[in-house]
C-alpha cells in the first residue's frame, strides 16, 4: 500500500464534503493533511504554503490535490488499457508516444513513474 493513501483518501473525503456543500474547518490537522500531501501530487512547497495563508485557499488546493489524485490515475489507466492493445498489436513505437504524451501533462510523481516504467518496458514481450 502506498505510504499516503490514507492521506489522499482524507484529501478526496474533504472535496466530497466541499462539493456537498457542506462547510469544512480548516483545522490544524487539515493544514497538515495539505502539507503532506502536496508533494505527493506534485504541489510545490512555496505554493503549498502560500495555500495555507487563508481558509478559502487551503480548501482550494486540497480540491486540486483531490482532482490531481482523480484525473491523474483515470489518464493512467487509459494508458495502461490503450498499451495492452498496442502491445498486441505489436506497435512499441505506439506505446512509447503513449507514455511520452502522458508524461507531458501528468505532475503526480506517482502517476509519472507509473508512465516512465511503461515507456522504459515497451519492447518486453507480452505478460512480462
Amino acid at each position: 500500500m502506498m505510504p499516503f493513501a490514507d492521506d489522499w483518501e482524507g484529501v478526496r473525503s474533504v472535496a466530497r464534503q466541499l462539493e456537498r456543500g457542506e462547510a469544512v474547518d480548516v483545522t490544524d490537522a487539515v493544514r497538515a493533511l495539505l502539507v503532506r500531501v502536496a508533494p505527493t501530487v506534485g504541489v510545490s512547497e512555496p505554493d503549498a504554503t502560500a495555500a495555507l495563508a487563508a481558509s478559502a485557499t487551503t480548501l482550494a488546493m486540497l480540491v486540486e490535490a483531490s482532482r490531481r489524485i482523480r484525473e491523474g490515475s483515470r489518464r493512467l489507466m487509459r494508458a495502461q488499457s490503450e498499451e495492452s492493445k498496442l502491445k498486441m498489436a505489436g506497435d512499441t513505437t505506439g506505446i512509447r508516444q503513449l507514455y511520452e504524451d502522458l508524461l507531458a501533462v501528468e505532475v503526480v510523481p506517482l502517476y509519472r513513474e507509473q508512465a516512465q516504467i511503461g515507456s522504459d518496458y515497451a519492447d518486453a514481450p507480452l505478460g512480462e
